[in-house]
């Protein structure tokens, strides 16, 4: 039984946007009882309705940042020195939910994965899709869908966009929106200088699962996903970690777009 539960909406978003990223994510209140978890997240053990600082050995919470993303209301994150063989330096996130100020979105990259091996192999979009979709009023998500993307991704510090396979952007993250560029109504794929060879989405979306490229940096290393949306085939969550931000420094990064 949930001492502190999120209206259903919102966990029914968060699991459309979660339901298929490869580690663990949770919506967690501020007594750090869980009140939704991902299916990366429950292999692990953790469960709805359980303490997460009451899983595993307490030093493993030492480092948790969420009373101070909460204070803050503002994202914070860590870097751990202990990683997968070769893999990436693990960074954790909390960020506060908008319109819930006791509540936060914890996940992490790297703690189960090892993004640069074996790598994806990239492949050139389909842009027929994004040339042959016509429709009157174009692709549409439900109006709470859209607000709990908000909810979860406005305060993340980087890019983050719901689109349709017709690359049609549909909502885009406080981060995203301060660019200019990446609006919603715009069509992704037609952004930008260079061309969208490497984009991920038809593969995300023909196997219902995330995709992802790891991009060496001359600082440090990036990961991009595209995730589908659970039970909403068409549409997937576009985001990267360390692309525009360098975590091990808090300093922010310049890419082409």
């Amino acid at each position: 039984m949930l001492e502190h539960p999120l209206p259903q909406e919102v966990i029914e978003a968060f699991q459309l946007m979660f339901e298929h990223f490869p580690e663990g994510a949770q919506l967690t209140h501020k007594s750090k009882q869980i009140a939704a978890l991902n299916p990366a997240c429950k292999a692990i053990g953790r469960d709805v309705g359980m303490i997460c600082a009451k899983h595993g050995p307490p030093e493993a919470h030492k480092g948790c940042l969420a009373n101070k993303a909460l204070k803050d209301r503002k994202t914070t994150w860590a870097t751990s020195p202990k990683r997968i063989p070769d893999g990436q330096t693990p960074v954790a996130f909390w960020i506060p939910v908008d319109g819930y100020p006791d509540f936060y979105l914890h996940f992490g990259l790297g703690h189960r994965k090892n993004y640069a091996f074996p790598p994806e192999q990239v492949e050139a979009s389909d842009l027929s899709l994004q040339e042959e979709y016509i429709m009157q009023e174009g692709p549409r998500l439900p109006d709470h869908v859209i607000a709990a993307f908000h909810l979860m991704w406005d305060n993340f510090p980087e890019n983050a966009t719901l689109v349709h396979k017709s690359r049609q952007v549909l909502a885009v993250n406080k981060a995203a929106e301060k660019t200019g560029i990446c609006l919603p109504g715009t069509n992704c794929a037609r952004i930008g200088s260079q061309p969208h060879q490497g984009c991920l989405a038809d593969k995300a979306l023909a196997a219902g699962e995330a995709r992802y490229v790891h991009i060496p940096l001359p600082d440090g290393e990036a990961v991009v996903f595209w995730i589908p949306l659970a039970g909403r085939s068409e549409y997937f969550l576009h985001f990267s970690i360390g692309l525009s931000m360098n975590y091990k420094t808090g300093t922010p990064r310049e890419y082409e777009r």
